[in-house]
């Protein structure tokens, strides 16, 4: 008897040795087979074989296809075009998911400029009192919130742009309050018309700024709190530089614009520094927040230092001033060789709060009364939270959100936000 041995050849990696129902009907190949059972491709001496089995009236049949490599290539590229298609498409989706983020907060930045800034507005510009004033606030309010739900309904912008966007409205809502400033104007519809007309401009700009290149969350997250400490920086400057002894309306016009100079600084510096680095969101917090404590040591060192702050104020804003970039500092370099979730720099944040409370109540249940050691233990009890907290969380990675919402598709999950420090700060000024 004699035999012939051939040797199977590999489709495809995704599709291996042999082609099964479904897959037939999914790549669309070898057609005019209603009882399809299977087909394998093989190659004897310098010849390709494809054998189809199939069932014809109740019958098991095999049939032999002579090939030649041309033809055999022709099948395979055909499945290798359809795999690419199929893997594009999913990396699509992947990508359109990631760009939906950011409509959530958008929206109810919307809804929020409408019910304190452009319904109230619209009553101040056109003098509206009574009812009718009423009804226009509220019509405000909600028609804020359809346009811009209508607005984003095919939303690509992604949680980086989007933060930077919305910081963008923040920045000029500010501008827009401090360009009357400079024109002696005590005129409220001056302010109310200028904040709503510098609102959406500021969104504009951000928009365009940042159509270049993609930003990454915690890159963004930090770029904002960036712009905001510059705002803040350009504020205290004249304060630190004593410009006392000038008229209170130029006092007020060089704070004002300190600080509008401040902020694109602050942005712009921080871009600088952080571009190319690896910070995701969690890691952005903690560097904040190093600032934060940063700052409030420095001040806490002045007062133990036994200076009145009420006589001499100006050391105090020095030392915040000198303390916020050392802790961010040391917050950055201490958060290199780690990865931090949101979700534990958020706990390590409340470590720092929690601490800090209760090293004051054991000064307070102890009956010290001085002040001094009130501070202190402040100090060491937020430190040592920080670091409780930062030990026993150490290799957990959760996510902000439910694990019932972890385990639901992207697309209907409902994430859970909590503000940062810098919006918390931000939220306080205005």
């Amino acid at each position: 008897a004699q035999s012939t041995v051939d040797e199977v050849v590999r489709i495809t990696d995704s599709m291996g040795y042999e082609i099964d129902p479904q897959e037939r009907a999914r790549y669309s190949i070898l057609p005019g087979y209603e009882g399809f059972i299977l087909a394998r491709f093989s190659i004897r001496g310098d010849r390709y074989y494809l054998r189809i089995t199939h069932q014809r009236e109740g019958r098991r049949l095999a049939e032999d296809i002579l090939l030649s490599r041309g033809q055999f290539e022709a099948y395979r590229n055909q499945i290798v075009v359809i795999d690419q298609a199929t893997r594009d498409r999913r990396q699509k989706e992947a990508a359109t998911e990631v760009q939906k983020e950011g409509r959530f907060r958008m929206a109810t930045d919307a809804f929020l400029y409408g019910s304190w800034l452009y319904g109230p507005g619209a009553t101040i510009l056109f003098e509206m009192e009574g009812n009718r004033a009423a009804g226009v606030q509220l019509l405000t309010v909600g028609g804020s919130f359809v346009a811009a739900l209508s607005a984003t309904r095919d939303y690509r912008l992604g949680y980086g742009r989007s933060n930077l966007i919305r910081w963008g409205n923040y920045a000029g809502t500010l501008y827009g309050l401090g360009i009357p400033v400079f024109f002696h104007s005590g005129s409220q519809k001056a302010y109310v018309g200028s904040a709503m007309l510098c609102t959406p401009l500021g969104g504009l700009l951000a928009y365009r700024l940042s159509s270049h290149r993609h930003f990454d969350k915690g890159e963004t997250d930090l770029i904002s709190t960036g712009g905001l400490v510059g705002g803040l920086y350009g504020l205290i400057i004249p304060f630190l530089i004593d410009i006392d002894d000038l008229e209170e309306p130029t006092q007020d016009r060089i704070h004002v614009a300190s600080a509008m100079l401040g902020v694109p600084a602050g942005i712009l510096a921080t871009t600088r520094l952080i571009r190319h680095k690896p910070i995701n969101r969690g890691r952005a917090h903690l560097i904040t927040l190093g600032g934060i404590v940063g700052g409030y040591y420095g001040a806490s060192i002045v007062r133990l230092a036994g200076v009145d702050g009420d006589r001499h104020p100006r050391p105090y804003v020095w030392s915040v001033a000198l303390g916020l970039p050392v802790g961010t500092y040391f917050a950055y370099r201490l958060t290199d060789r780690e990865e931090y979730t949101l979700g534990r720099s958020r706990l390590i944040s409340v470590g720092a709060y929690a601490g800090a409370l209760f090293g004051t109540g054991v000064v307070l249940a102890a009956g010290v009364e001085e002040i001094e050691s009130h501070i202190m233990a402040s100090v060491l009890g937020s430190a040592t939270g920080i670091w409780f907290t930062h030990e026993v969380t150490r290799g957990w990675g959760e996510q902000v959100g439910s694990r019932f919402e972890l385990r639901m598709p992207a697309q209907n999950r409902v994430i859970v936000s909590l503000p940062s420090p810098a919006q918390l700060l931000s939220f306080g000024i205005l």
